[in-house]
Parts: structure tokens; sequence; C-alpha cells
């Protein structure tokens, strides 16, 4: 099956000064990146908000950065504000269509897991790619923990409010300078932050209370009702009950 538009916007990176560059640009170390492969990275403010979801690819001569197209306008925007002297080109590829297949369809494509499970990213036109609202995409993402920008996360939400999952995945502590850096070392030597984005599992439909706000929802025909929503931390670990729902990790699984 092939959907559009991708859950991503894309861009390429090229230049003498690319990786220089962009390492101090995402949360991610493109150090831990081997040539060929991919992990999920985040853009910060500097102030440590989340800026956009997102994912790097590594390759010889360029690298693919992936952003949420609900924020990837603006996101790079700023990100072009930021190459000063450095020997950087940064251009908007062709919009994307995704294929949930585990073969390649034919022409230049990245691996992704926009649904949880592996498919493929191609720049070919596809004039046959359905529309992503023709399948149920809220299920699947709400069941890998994707977020989305304007829904789950707003530009006043603090990465580190984004729960284990988020940061063990897209934040690689230790690299060195980045921005949004400082505020991200400061809540973790800090210890935690009021509130975590976490999973919510009930067998009924779930009733948001006064500590819990829901980003999203869905019925799943493999785990119930569930949601993704923001907690009190200290309510925050799995197999917590609040109201009629508990508290799971992500991804659901």
């Amino acid at each position: 099956m092939t959907l559009k538009p991708s859950p991503f916007e894309y861009f390429r990176v090229t230049g003498a000064d690319r990786i220089e560059w962009l390492q101090g640009q995402i949360t991610q170390d493109l150090r831990l990146i081997e040539i060929g492969e991919s992990k999920r990275t985040a853009l910060l403010t500097a102030t440590g908000q989340l800026a956009s979801d997102g994912g790097v690819w590594l390759f010889d001569d360029q690298i693919i950065l992936g952003l949420d197209r609900h924020a990837a306008g603006t996101a790079a925007d700023s990100l072009r504000t930021r190459i000063i002297m450095e020997d950087v080109e940064f251009h908007a590829l062709p919009p994307a269509t995704t294929t949930l297949e585990s073969t390649p369809p034919p022409g230049f494509t990245i691996p992704t897991e926009h649904a949880g499970t592996r498919g493929f990213d191609s720049f070919e036109p596809n004039e046959s790619a359905l529309e992503w609202p023709t399948v149920d995409y809220n299920i699947l993402r709400v069941e890998a923990a994707i977020p989305i920008a304007g829904i789950d996360y707003d530009s006043k939400t603090l990465a580190m409010e984004m729960g284990n999952y988020f940061i063990d995945t897209r934040i690689a502590f230790g690299k060195g300078c980045y921005t949004g850096q400082e505020v991200v070392e400061r809540i973790r030597a800090r210890g935690r932050t009021n509130k975590q984005w976490v999973g919510l599992s009930s067998s009924q439909p779930i009733e948001p209370g006064n500590s819990v706000r829901i980003t999203s929802y869905a019925l799943s025909p493999r785990f119930g009702h569930i949601a993704l929503a923001f907690v009190p931390t200290v309510s925050s670990e799995p197999g917590t009950r609040l109201g009629n729902a508990t508290v799971r990790s992500l991804p659901f699984a």
C-alpha cells in the first residue's frame, strides 16, 4: 500500500561542513550513525521546546533530514537562519509518498517507520498513491507513539516532557553543544519535569481528569481504548491507575 503525503517533509543537506553544522542543530548524535543508516531525532528551540519531531539519514555525500510536516515550514526556516559561514546547502526535496511494504519501490527511497512498522518513503511521483485518511493512520501512529505537531506538542512543549521513549530514541546525551542542549541538560540534572507524555489504556472510553491532558485517542483492535496524554510526572510510572485508565509504556506493544 502506498500513501500520500508522507508524515515527513524532507530536506537535503550537502556541503563540506554538513555533518559538523547539523550536529549542532539536532538532538541526535551523527557520530552514532553509520553511512546508510538512520535514527529518529528532534529539532529544538534555544529554550528547549520541541520545534519538530524528525529523522535523519546519513549518506556518503549528503544527509537527509525529515521533519514533521505539520511543523516543517517554520522549523526549516529556522534552520536556514543558522547557516552563517559554513559550507552547507539546505534544500527541500519533492513531496514523498509512504509505502507500507517490506520491499522498497523503484527509485531513491529511504527506510521509515511512520506507522510503527518498516516501510519506505519515495520521492518519485506516484499518482496511484492513496491519501492517508483512507486508512486509519491515527490508530497506527497512536500505537507507535508518533507525535504530531499541533496535536501532541506545540511551541510550549519542552522536549524533556515527551516521556522516556521519545527521549531515549531522539536525544543523545553527552554529544556536545546543539541548539536547546543547555536546557535539556539542566532538566536532566534536576531530575525531571512536572509532566510527562505517556500512554494510557482502558477497556472503556478513557475519561480525562484534572491532571490528565489527552492529546491523541484511538480505539485499537489490538489494545482497546488507548491514548497519548500528558500526566503529572509523579503519576507517570507504567501500571499507575489514573481514573479509569492505566499508564502504559510507549510504544504500545
